[in-house]
Parts: C-alpha cells; structure tokens; sequence
C-alpha cells in the first residue's frame, strides 16, 4: 500500500510537471513586462541549462533598451541617462536582472557594476553622468576618476588642485576665503608665491632670494611694505636712508635710477652691488651664497653696514 502511495505520487507530480510546468518550477511572479510569456518558460530558459541570454536580446534590443523608460520619467536625458547598454563588454544580462521576484520590476535589479562596461568607457564617466552643477564640480576637468571611484562615489573621493581648470590653478581665493590675520588681509592674493597646492603650511617664501634681512635689517614688514601691496616697498625712513642722503650718493657715482634698490643691492652690505635692473630683483644660487656668507659675517662681528 505505501509503495502505491509512493508511486501515484510520482505520477502526478510528473503529470503535472508535462502539463502545467509553471506551476512546478516557477520559483516566483514575473514582472509586469513578462506576464505574456509567463506561460513559457523555454521563451528564456534552456531546459536543465538556465538562461539563455540570446532570448533576452532576442526581445530587448540592446541600443533600444531604456528608451521605455521615458514613459515612467518624461524628465529624463535622452542623451546619457539610460542608453548605456550598448556600452557594456558582454550581454550577460543576468549580471544585473533577475526576475521571479514579484510584479514590481524595480526588485529584479542586481547591483550594477562599473567593471561591465568597456574598458574605455569605464574613465568616460559623462557618457553616462552628468556632471554635477555644483561650483567645485563647474571649475574641475573632466577626469572624475581623479578624484572619485567607480565603486563609492563619496566614501573615499580624494580631492586634488591638479584637476582645476587651468584658470583656476592660481587663482586660490576663487574657492577659498582670504586668511584673516594682518599679514594676508595686508598682501596680495597670489597665494602661489609662498604657498603650494599641495600643501598650505609650510609657507615656501624665502625673503632673502629678493633682499637678505641680516641683524642691520631684521625689522617688521610694514617698516618697508608700507602699503597693502608687498610687492612695493621703500628703503627710507630708517637710519641713514633718507632720500637725500640715498640721491646724493647715488650720483656722485653717476647713478640718477634709484627707484628700485633690490635690482642692485641683495643685502646690507654696500659693497654687495651688482647691476641686476629689469630682471626683477630675485638671486641666482651664486648670489644666495655670497648673501648667506655676509649674513654669517655680519652676525660674528655684531657690527654695522
């Protein structure tokens, strides 16, 4: 008796099985999409082998996939959001879908990896994006993967000055706010001069490569600087530099330009002349020596210029 139990059981399920395969196999409702071949189930899988993802294209043309769904978001971009699987390596769809999972198609996506794409798509990111309207992302080039990764689009972004648009390489207070202590609110705001991009401290300035503040001349900026701009500066009104004194030294030599004292004198010690006018006043290595060796000098007789 229990083996004809047994046996009938098998009958039917086998019965069954021939003549509503559906009922026995399918694992869940199809989506909304696919309700007309629920019934079939050879219409995308091979018996005993799965998925067949010819069946899948064989319906869903690749370059046409998306354009649906601007039914559902008439705001969309046409040009970049959706059409993008004609851009992936292989047409293994279930990479990314699934189905059997309920009416509702937005569950039978699987996570979308950037890894399927073609290899130089996969550094094109506004063939699909667009880029974000935010002032940082309007002043960058185009090479997000600077920054970003293709697997955490914050989490991790690494921001570097490189990818500025070259306008904006220099151009720091574009982006960031002025210092507000007394030595940047009184100079410029060519922040390259003494900094770097990579990093803001430490400073890069070196005052001696324009002029060498030895003991005789080690005072404070708005002694010479004495307007917002440090690029001007005045060598009178400290000790025996006044402008009389200065003129009349200078010609007894023959010399009537003294507008721009750096262009002949690095330092402190007036037998240090050379006649650097119009090359903007700034050392050579040579000269940077002989400066540091004065400097020295000066420093062990404790004496004046």
């Amino acid at each position: 008796m229990k083996n004809l139990i047994i046996s009938l059981s098998i009958l039917v399920v086998v019965i069954i099985s021939f003549t509503s395969p559906h009922l026995m196999l399918n694992p869940g409702e199809l989506t909304k999409g696919h309700q007309k071949i629920k019934d079939e189930c050879t219409a995308c899988h091979k018996p005993l082998r799965g998925i067949d993802e010819l069946r899948c294209i064989a319906c869903h043309k690749i370059d046409e996939i998306g354009t649906d769904s601007y039914k559902l978001n008439p705001n969309a971009d046409k040009n970049i959001i959706h059409l993008f699987h004609s851009k992936l390596k292989t047409n293994t769809c279930t990479s990314c879908h699934t189905d059997h999972k309920g009416l509702n198609a937005g569950v039978t996506l699987r996570e979308f990896k950037h890894s399927f794409l073609a290899d130089d798509e996969q550094a094109n990111c506004q063939s699909c994006h667009k880029q974000r309207s935010n002032k940082l992302h309007q002043s960058v080039t185009n090479n997000c993967g600077a920054c970003h990764t293709t697997t955490r689009w914050q989490v991790g972004a690494i921001f570097s000055h490189s990818q500025l648009i070259d306008t904006l390489q220099k151009s720091c207070i574009a982006c960031h706010e002025k210092p507000k202590n007394q030595l940047h609110q009184a100079i410029s705001s060519e922040c390259n001069l003494c900094h770097s991009n990579t990093h803001w401290k430490p400073a890069t300035f070196e005052h001696s490569a324009y002029f060498a503040l030895d003991n005789n001349h080690n005072t404070s900026c708005n002694n010479c600087h004495t307007t917002s701009s440090y690029k001007q500066y005045t060598c009178y009104g400290c000790h025996e530099h006044s402008q009389g004194k200065i003129a009349e030294e200078h010609t007894e030599e023959g010399i009537s330009n003294i507008a721009n004292c750096i262009s002949c004198h690095k330092s402190g010690n007036e037998h240090d002349i050379e006649g650097k006018e119009g090359q903007g006043g700034k050392l050579n290595e040579k000269e940077k020596d002989n400066v540091k060796e004065y400097i020295k000098s000066k420093e062990s007789e404790g004496g004046d210029d």
